[in-house]
């Protein structure tokens, strides 16, 4: 049987098909008719014909990824927008025709997904971290973002960014101009990974801060949201039961705050 949401697919994707060309002509003709798409701000025909260039199964033009991302994030699909903006800057380096687009819209996609409302359940996860050649691919492209040669400079402005923007409160409703809570931030010294707390929980703000040797432990961070302490916890790469960094509750941005966190841990181990 025919699985259903193929066959919704192949036919949208047919309305966008020339039946007489090469794959290779039709491929630049779906590309000019995606630009022209997005000239005009119709994101779902976009969509469809950036399907049918898939369907072709040829190596598609560089210009793809960018289209693929900026489409997607139109259409509210966070996550596969920003997998193909980052391959975009990969592939395409600094030479890419839109490459400076690609970033805004990278850090765009920051404060599109900070927006995206809390989980309703308690969520406790290990993070995922895949291959090395993922890992160096996310680091490419936050070195690209922050505009750096040093990858571990890129990680950590990128989980400071993060910790910065959604620092600890446990209140629903933020106090403008007001220091409350707690405030992180991270650093790298001497292949060691610090971490600075300060704490205005007390009324008076308080300062800590501690360095941490990476190696041997499990970079495989865990975390836990509840929503109605409005919080997030990662725990320490030392001790699975000791929190060791709070948020404000946002699961997408404690995600990906775990995967910075994670992947600089990793790179450290292995410098």
């Amino acid at each position: 049987m025919i699985n259903i949401a193929l066959f919704f697919l192949l036919f949208a994707s047919a309305s966008v098909f020339s039946a007489n060309l090469p794959v290779e002509h039709e491929s630049a003709r779906l590309m000019l008719a995606v630009e022209a798409s997005v000239d005009n701000s119709d994101w779902d025909k976009a969509s469809q014909q950036l399907n049918a260039l898939d369907l072709l199964k040829i190596t598609p033009p560089d210009d793809y990824s960018y289209f693929n991302g900026l489409v997607n994030l139109k259409l509210n699909h966070l996550s596969v927008s920003e997998k193909n903006l980052e391959s975009y800057i990969i592939s395409v380096g600094q030479e890419g025709k839109y490459y400076i687009e690609a970033l805004k819209l990278i850090t765009l996609l920051d404060s599109e997904e900070n927006n995206q409302p809390p989980p309703e359940t308690l969520e406790i996860e290990s993070s995922s971290v895949s291959s090395g050649e993922e890992r160096t691919g996310y680091i490419k492209s936050l070195q690209a973002l922050y505009l750096t040669d040093d990858p571990v400079k890129a990680v950590v402005m990128k989980i400071n960014s993060l910790l910065t923007v959604h620092a600890y409160t446990g209140l629903r409703v933020k106090k403008s101009n007001a220091r409350t809570g707690l405030i992180y931030s991270v650093s790298v010294n001497d292949g060691k990974l610090g971490l600075q707390e300060k704490n205005y929980e007390s009324g008076f703000p308080s300062l800590t801060a501690t360095k941490l040797d990476v190696h041997g432990l499990d970079p495989f961070l865990k975390y836990e949201c509840k929503k109605q302490k409005f919080t997030c916890s990662i725990y320490h790469p030392a001790d699975a039961h000791l929190v060791w960094i709070r948020i404000d509750n946002n699961d997408l941005v404690v995600r990906e705050l775990v995967e910075a966190l994670t992947k600089l841990i990793q790179y450290l181990q292995v410098r």
